[in-house]
């Protein structure tokens, strides 16, 4: 799958170790490292692999979908197409979601 991010410190989180271990604390730096893996791996959202229980996010933001990474700390994307891929009853069709934008790695509710 195609990844970009939202900010340069989304990115360097992703890709920098220490940087991630400092931010958010050595598990869940670890468990960044492995879903930023499962990530680049993939050829679609759905391709995800069940460990960090990949999941739509649902906070009335339908077109977000969330990986968990340790207390609390998720990592939070977004399709990267224009327009999304929809099914034919217009919901977003993540089987098609092949490029993701990165918009959050942390904990969402602070």
């Amino acid at each position: 799958m195609e990844i970009s991010f939202r900010s340069k410190k989304l990115e360097r989180l992703c890709m920098e170790r220490r940087h991630a271990q400092s931010a958010l604390g050595k598990p869940s730096a670890r468990k960044l490292a492995a879903r930023y893996s499962d990530l680049e791996a993939a050829e679609n959202v759905m391709d995800l692999p069940p460990v960090g229980d990949p999941h739509q996010y649902s906070h009335d933001q339908t077109h977000i979908y969330s990986l968990d990474l340790h207390q609390g700390h998720r990592v939070l994307f977004q399709p990267d197409h224009d327009p999304f891929p929809t099914k034919e009853d217009k919901g977003l069709d993540w089987k098609n979601v092949t490029s993701i934008e990165i918009i959050l790695i942390g904990d969402p509710h602070d």
